[in-house]
């Protein structure tokens, strides 16, 4: 549920700001750009898990598997940096790059805090449940 509601408060306030100082196709490509690196960033951490894993987790995968993911991994990791750079014409590459890295770093962060602090959270609850260990 945290995640369905940090997506959509994220959606939303992105949705808004990218309309700031920019046309109509500059603004429909970052949007698209910014849902491709999502989805990008997401499969960085799928296409990690056969490659980086423990052995005692039964994740691993065989050889052939590790070197695809490999490539998978390093094909996406690619285009998550090179989406970073315009590829239409725009009013400021600069501010272009500025905004994707900002949108890119700031939410990736923003969520991580926000399992961290959910986390922390289950934590407590579980120990205010169970009382304190002895």
């Amino acid at each position: 549920m945290n995640s369905v509601a940090f997506l959509g408060a994220i959606t939303f306030t992105i949705s808004v700001a990218v309309l700031i100082g920019v046309g109509n196709q500059e603004a429909f490509t970052l949007l698209q750009i910014w849902g491709f690196s999502f989805y990008g960033i997401a499969y960085l951490a799928l296409f990690a898990v056969p490659v980086l894993s423990l052995k005692d987790r039964g994740l691993r995968g065989p050889v052939w598997l590790r070197v695809l993911a490999v490539s998978g991994f390093l094909l996406t990791l690619l285009f998550v940096v090179l989406s970073i750079f315009p590829i239409i014409p725009v009013a400021s590459e600069s501010a272009y790059t500025e905004k994707t890295m900002a949108v890119l770093l700031l939410t990736n962060f923003a969520g991580w805090l926000l399992y961290r602090l959910g986390s922390r959270r289950a934590r407590v609850l579980q120990q205010t449940f169970e009382g304190p260990s002895a």
